[in-house]
């Protein structure tokens, strides 16, 4: 079989190893493609079309089948910090504080040790 794309849509055809062909007992025969496609939000409402063509040794067509999927894309929304999250900063922001003022305060003594000695 062959594979048809249709679409306005960016589809990026992936390596040989996303497709392949099976027979199985009875001689049923499997086949697939597989295609990659980056959502964008303007592609909303659009459709993206596969067309499997079987044809006979000479080229003829024999059968042919098609499936569509309409595209719904969502815009993401970032999920909103948790408590833990929120207390997480909080606790790191209080405690870049407090080591600035131990800081500060450990200056402030060497400087008045140092002028002290002067």
């Amino acid at each position: 079989p062959t594979f048809s794309w249709l679409g306005s849509v960016n589809l990026t055809h992936l390596p040989q190893q996303e497709e392949g062909r099976v027979v199985e007992e009875g001689g049923l025969h499997t086949a697939w493609q597989t295609v990659q496609y980056t959502a964008s939000l303007q592609d909303s409402g659009l459709n993206i079309t596969c067309i499997v063509d079987q044809v006979d040794s000479t080229g003829d067509l024999l059968y042919t089948s098609s499936i569509s999927l309409q595209l719904i894309i969502n815009p993401i929304i970032p999920k909103e910090r948790t408590v833990g999250e929120r207390l997480g900063v909080i606790s790191g922001v209080l405690t870049a504080i407090i080591l600035l003022c131990l800081l500060a305060c450990i200056l402030i003594v060497f400087i008045i040790l140092r002028t002290r000695k002067h």
